[in-house]
């Protein structure tokens, strides 16, 4: 679980930085890894709030590579919450 808070720092970081120099396409991306990181830790309500912004930030860039893995994850989490 170490490496899985490490992560999640690392995203929160890289998230912070590229808010303020107003990179979308890296804060959707920074988004998503924090989805994924609290979803590994069962974490499924902060993983689909993390989604949900990034499935946004895709929309709004045109992003349709992130876009269907976003999608995908959600699903994942929504399914392993039944």
């Amino acid at each position: 679980m170490g490496e899985i808070r490490s992560a999640i720092e690392y995203h929160e970081k890289a998230l912070t930085i590229d808010r303020e120099i107003g990179d979308r396409g890296g804060e959707g991306r920074d988004l998503g890894g924090l989805g994924t990181a609290y979803y590994v830790l069962g974490e499924t309500h902060r993983a689909i709030e993390y989604n949900e912004q990034c499935l946004a930030i895709a929309r709004e860039i045109g992003s349709r590579l992130v876009a269907v893995a976003t999608r995908a994850s959600r699903w994942a989490t929504w399914e392993s919450r039944t």
